[in-house]
């Protein structure tokens, strides 16, 4: 799942080094009484928030960006992906609308969800 730094590092006694009640997030505050909270704690207050706001259903997992550019005139990004870790690239453009694009390699899918 998500997570980002919290979840790339898990040893033990890992924790956050700023006050999360200044770095949580406006819309949805930092309620734990620990000031200065420990890795797991952050982690499950990220998709916890996640899941509360169906950002989580907009990941897309086993994907990397491979490149991305801005298009002025099509006021459009164009993100070039590599899927499911098997070398497998695609091309999308990510509208301004929420609306999106893209031609997997190999599958001729053209309907991007997100």
């Amino acid at each position: 799942m998500s997570g980002g730094t919290w979840d790339l590092f898990r040893y033990p006694g890992v924790r956050s080094d700023s006050d999360m009640y200044t770095l949580g997030y406006r819309f949805r505050p930092w309620r734990d009484p620990k000031a200065i909270a420990d890795g797991p704690s952050i982690l499950n207050y990220i998709r916890d928030t996640a899941i509360e706001y169906g950002v989580d259903k907009s990941i897309r997992f086993q994907h990397r960006v491979q490149s991305a550019s801005w298009s002025s005139s099509e006021a459009r990004w164009m993100v070039e992906v590599e899927t499911g870790g098997n070398g497998e690239k695609g091309t999308g453009r990510k509208g301004d609308a929420g609306t999106e694009r893209h031609a997997d390699a190999g599958t001729g899918d053209t309907g991007m969800r997100g």
